[in-house]
């Protein structure tokens, strides 16, 4: 599991995580875990969305992640790191950072743009 979870990266502190794992099952708050998954059904939202994961996650495959997209509306965001397991946010920090703030500024430039029609696209500075 740990393999799955964390790549190459836990095979250095894989004891250590299976501790971490194992503590997690008998004391973690949420319903989801690594023992009993629980999901969450696709269904449209009237705010922006930004949906995110990794295609090589073990615990949220990609055809669970991609079943969202026929849920998505125009201005919403389907996005897949390349890689980074299930904690593709701790180890790709920096990419998961640009494409949040990639997703606000569009979110930002559709909610200033819809209420102020001579608002332009090119005032809004996207990587």
């Amino acid at each position: 599991m740990v393999q799955k979870l964390f790549g190459d990266r836990g095979k250095y502190n894989a004891k250590n995580l299976v501790e971490i794992l194992k503590r997690d099952l008998d004391t973690s708050p949420s319903p989801h875990s690594l023992y009993k998954r629980y999901s969450i059904t696709p269904e449209g939202v009237s705010v922006p969305l930004m949906v995110s994961g990794s295609q090589n996650d073990a615990i949220v495959d990609i055809n669970a992640l991609r079943g969202w997209q026929n849920y998505l509306k125009p201005e919403d965001v389907l996005w897949e790191c390349p890689q980074g397991y299930h904690f593709f946010h701790y180890f790709h920090p920096q990419e998961v950072g640009r494409q949040v703030i990639k997703f606000w500024n569009l979110s930002a430039l559709n909610s200033v743009s819809s209420s102020s029609p001579t608002v332009s696209q090119d005032k809004v500075k996207l990587e």
